[in-house]
């Protein structure tokens, strides 16, 4: 996981091979995982797929960083396939309310907006629905199912309350494409500025604070 080397990659794979069961489906995790991190999708694909064939007490792990992989390569019919009814085939996983945003993604994907809603709507009130992904994603579906001045707000509450997020960053340009050429306040920004600063972001911030200056 740490050292993408040739010899790494090829040192696992050896032991993915040579053993059998929970043994190997654990290595052509970590295998695939690395090949995600990589950006090879294709490999990382073939890799959980790997992993599911060899063991069971990992296949919500293989089902769900498969769909992710198939997911970041635009294919959305395979990716829907790990994720159809993942609650049901995986009722102990814990990672249930992340293969439900993860399938209210691929309905973003595919265009489909208000089936993006119905998946997000099964995740209120989770741990999950309160971080800047599952925000994002929902001002996202809301955005394009033409609901602007919702999104305006959840855009601008990522923006606000989760300043060093990636979707903040993302959230403005969002704002941006939706016509809103300047959809910050100074306070708001200065607000924005303050929660990099006190994270220890401070060339982000200083760069906030100089803009905020000019």
């Amino acid at each position: 996981i740490t050292q993408h080397t040739p010899q790494a990659y090829a040192g696992v794979l050896h032991y993915a091979r040579t053993h059998t069961g929970e043994a190997s489906a654990a290595a052509y995790i970590a295998l695939g995982q690395a090949y995600f991190d990589d950006h090879k999708y294709t490999n990382a694909s073939a890799s959980f797929l790997q992993a599911n064939r060899a063991g069971q007490a990992l296949d919500d792990y293989a089902d769900y960083l498969g769909a992710k992989s198939d997911f970041a390569q635009q294919d959305y019919v395979a990716a829907q396939q790990f994720l159809q009814d993942f609650g049901e085939r995986h009722s102990d996983s814990i990672l249930i309310d992340r293969a439900t945003l993860l399938l209210a993604n691929l309905k973003l994907g595919e265009g489909d907006p208000q089936a993006a809603l119905l998946q997000l709507a099964k995740l209120k009130g989770s741990v999950l629905a309160k971080s800047s992904e599952y925000l994002f994603t929902l001002g996202r579906a809301n955005e394009l199912a033409g609901n602007r001045s919702q999104a305006q707000q959840i855009y601008t509450r990522i923006y606000l309350d989760y300043p060093i997020s990636d979707e903040a960053g993302q959230a403005g340009k969002q704002l941006h494409q939706m016509g809103i050429a300047a959809p910050f306040t100074v306070a708001q920004r200065t607000r924005h500025a303050d929660g990099l600063y006190l994270a220890g972001r401070y060339a982000a911030a200083a760069a906030e604070y100089t803009t905020l200056a000019q």
